[in-house]
């Protein structure tokens, strides 16, 4: 279909938009940045195997995990 009849049937903007997918039109494109991975780490000299040592050891990485994403403001909120 010619050109013109696409522009009257659909508007300039369909022409633009195959014009930048045949890449006979320039396109800004817009990066996109990977999310900031947050972890934190729990260094203890003997293995951990115990239920308790493990409920331990979730509770303090939790706490510390919340702190830093509490500090950096991120995260859920709650509204209650």
């Amino acid at each position: 279909m010619p050109g013109t009849v696409l522009r009257r049937r659909f508007g300039q903007q369909l022409l633009t938009r195959i014009g930048q997918a045949l890449g006979t039109m320039p396109e800004q494109l817009t990066s996109v940045l990977p999310a900031v991975i947050f972890q934190e780490r729990l260094p203890c000299l003997e293995p951990i195997r115990t239920r308790t040592g493990i409920d331990i050891a979730l509770k303090t990485l939790l706490e510390a995990l919340s702190r830093r994403l509490l500090k950096e403001n991120k995260g859920l909120k709650s509204h209650l």
